[in-house]
């Protein structure tokens, strides 16, 4: 949930279109089998197609070695950030057994009230140093994702009262009496596709009111293709239009953008294979997600 603003998209659409709410420990049986699956096997993959194996000591990871050391230990308000932190995660993880002595509360208003704590726990209170101060804090809000993130939710709900969504499921009737695990396939490759060329929250925004009529046509559970497509179009590996984070690596000048393509869609075809035996044996048989 907290891994990304696709995350948060996803979930807000889907609450909004099916009345279904995800809590922290539900999402984290969705995107933690994906990630403790696809983390291991891109690590090998990075192993294999860079040929790290015959490095022979030529990589100097002295350089990284220095720099955390010169970190030194952590300080005070290190210490009491990471605790806090660490907290407020506890707390979102265990709201399923004490969540229900206080039902108004939710992971939203534990979030903000773990701000809220953050900007009130003095480090040094006679000099008045909080471990966040309301400047700070402003000054570094994301408002551009933040306002990504209610747009995402309005175009949903927009393109879902107009009937846009409808009318794409009409076109969308070719695929009747297709089974749903083909299906799934399908739109998970798709959105794939289609979040290289476009931030894959706008990606979410868009395809999940669609899928929601599209399954309600074909008397599908709205929930498995429209947790496919908030997934997959996660993977944007090829291009630096896909998502933050591979535009930042892009932009240190150290990758090529034909090694991008390259291996980002390799990698891409491999976690699109995986998804499907992960979201169909593990998020939808174990978890019983939509069941």
């Amino acid at each position: 949930m907290l891994g990304g603003a696709t995350n948060l998209t996803g979930i807000g659409i889907i609450g909004q279109m099916t009345g279904i709410t995800f809590s922290f420990n539900d999402w984290l049986k969705v995107g933690l089998p994906f990630v403790i699956i696809l983390l291991p096997v891109l690590a090998l993959f990075l192993i294999f197609a860079f040929d790290v194996r015959k490095d022979n000591g030529t990589v100097d990871v002295s350089v990284v070695r220095k720099k955390y050391e010169n970190l030194g230990p952590m300080s005070k308000g290190e210490k009491m950030t990471a605790t806090l932190f660490l907290a407020v995660v506890a707390a979102m993880i265990t709201r399923v057994w004490w969540g229900k002595y206080i039902p108004v509360i939710n992971d939203t208003m534990i979030a903000v009230i773990g701000i809220m704590l953050f900007m009130v726990t003095p480090v040094d209170l006679k000099k008045g140093e909080m471990l966040l101060d309301a400047k700070t804090a402003f000054a570094n809000f994301p408002a551009p994702v933040a306002l990504l993130v209610g747009s995402s939710l309005a175009l949903g709900n927009a393109m879902a009262v107009c009937g846009v969504t409808d009318w794409i499921a009409t076109l969308l009737s070719v695929f009747n009496g297709i089974p749903s695990m083909i299906l799934v396939i399908i739109m998970a490759t798709l959105a794939a596709i289609v979040s290289e060329f476009c931030t894959n929250q706008v990606v979410v925004a868009a395809f999940l009111p669609i899928m929601y009529s599209f399954s309600n046509a074909m008397n599908m559970n709205p929930l498995i293709l429209m947790v496919t497509v908030t997934v997959s179009a996660s993977f944007a590996f090829a291009l630096p239009s896909g998502t933050p984070p591979t535009a930042i690596a892009m932009s240190t000048g150290e990758i090529e953008l034909v090694e991008m393509i390259k291996y980002g869609f390799l990698f891409k075809l491999i976690a699109i294979l995986l998804f499907i035996p992960v979201f169909y044996f593990i998020t939808l048989g174990l978890f019983k997600l939509g069941a």
